[in-house]
């Protein structure tokens, strides 16, 4: 697609990795918005930053898959994980979660 192409061009420059992670469906949500927003990021670039893209699960395999992948010698300048909660009014920066599952 025109809009692929253009995100080609974009990331001819791209220095820097960024790993966007969002889990996929849990509970009652089946189509989880973090999923999406993520899955739409995926190959894309802004300036020199390029982001790869993970959907999760929602379980500790999840979580475990990227601090493998860091311990393992991936490197990224920056891991940020997109998520949903549906009482959040508006967009919020979560510095720690403690969930149970």
């Amino acid at each position: 697609s025109s809009s692929r192409t253009a995100s080609a061009r974009r990331c001819a420059n791209a220095t820097s990795r960024v790993l966007l992670t969002g889990f996929g469906p849990f509970g009652a949500i089946a189509d989880n918005p973090a999923e999406l927003v993520v899955r739409s990021l995926d190959g894309d670039c802004c300036g020199s930053v390029r982001f790869e893209s993970w959907v999760i699960p929602v379980n500790r395999f999840g979580v475990e898959r990227v601090a493998n992948a860091l311990r393992d010698g991936s490197a990224w300048e920056a891991v940020i994980h997109v998520g949903f909660e549906d009482e959040a009014k508006g967009l919020v920066i979560e510095v720690a979660a403690a969930n149970v599952l």
